[in-house]
């Protein structure tokens, strides 16, 4: 595994960073050895790197959904309380597989100082957070592109004209 200075598994505070360790599986059909293994995965890591786990979070819920689950709430709303540093995940499609979600995380958590870490993943959590803004703007660029022609062909369409 990598490395870590001091500074990144300490709070600002100096003490040991506090984890929630978050585990998500698809559907109750995928093997119960997954998700121990994705846990085991995520605790190992946290000893690692110093971590203490002070919480976790394990639920079977579609990626696809974001506030219908009760556990990824109760994990967001300890963040917001202070009563973890970081957030440990085996991956981050674990956290959300939809990108406007992830930086909706992010955006959360980031005021209350808490990282979250993907321990399959080197991708930095800002980084990840400019790819999934990139992505958003990308989409809504081509929303808003359709919009303007559907509009113009209506507009065409009610003056008896062609679009061509």
């Amino acid at each position: 595994m990598k490395t870590q200075s001091k500074s990144t598994n300490e709070s600002a505070s100096g003490k040991q960073k506090r984890a929630a360790i978050y585990v998500r599986t698809a559907a109750p059909q995928e093997p119960g050895e997954k998700k121990v293994f994705s846990l085991e995965c995520c605790k190992q890591y946290c000893a690692e790197y110093g971590y203490t786990v002070r919480h976790v979070y394990q639920e079977v819920y579609s990626g696809a959904q974001y506030h219908e689950r009760p556990q990824l709430s109760a994990l967001r709303a300890a963040a917001r309380e202070g009563a973890c540093d970081v957030v440990v995940v085996y991956s981050y499609d674990r956290l959300s597989r939809k990108p406007e979600h992830l930086e909706t995380l992010i955006k959360e958590l980031e005021p209350s100082g808490v990282s979250i870490v993907s321990m399959t993943e080197n991708a930095g959590v800002r980084a990840l957070a400019k790819e999934a803004h990139a992505l958003v703007a990308d989409i809504e660029r081509d929303r808003l592109r359709r919009r303007m022609q559907h509009g113009k062909q209506q507009g065409l369409q009610q003056h008896g004209l062609s679009g061509e």
